[in-house]
C-alpha cells in the first residue's frame, strides 16, 4: 500500500510484559520504531491508529511503550496517529523506551 503524507518505518507492533523500570511486570503493547539495518513496515498515521485499536481490543493492557529507533524524532507523526485514536486506546499510558 502506498501512503502519502508522513510515515513511519515500524518494525513491530506486540504485546508484551514490560521487564524493567517502573511498570516492570506490567502489559504493554510494543510499538517498535525500526533502525536502519531492520526489517520494517511504512504506517502512515491512520494506519498505526487502526493498528493501535485492534491490539487494544484484544485484551487488557496498561500501557503502550514507544521503542526502537528514536521515537522522539517521530514527534509530529506521533501526535498525528495518537489524534486517530479512538476512547478505548486514548485512555492507555504511553511510555517512551
Amino acid at each position: 500500500m502506498r501512503t502519502t503524507g508522513p510515515s513511519a518505518a515500524i518494525a513491530a507492533i506486540m504485546p508484551g510484559i514490560q521487564a524493567q523500570g517502573v511498570w516492570a511486570g506490567l502489559r504493554q503493547l510494543f510499538v517498535r520504531f525500526a533502525a536502519e539495518a531492520e526489517t520494517a513496515t511504512l504506517y502512515s498515521p491512520e494506519m498505526l491508529a487502526r493498528a493501535l485499536e485492534r491490539a487494544t481490543a484484544m485484551g487488557a493492557l496498561h500501557s503502550i511503550s514507544l521503542a526502537g529507533k528514536d521515537p522522539a524524532s517521530c514527534a509530529s507523526y506521533i501526535v498525528q496517529a495518537w489524534g486517530a485514536r479512538s476512547a478505548t486506546a486514548a485512555t492507555l499510558k504511553v511510555m517512551l523506551d
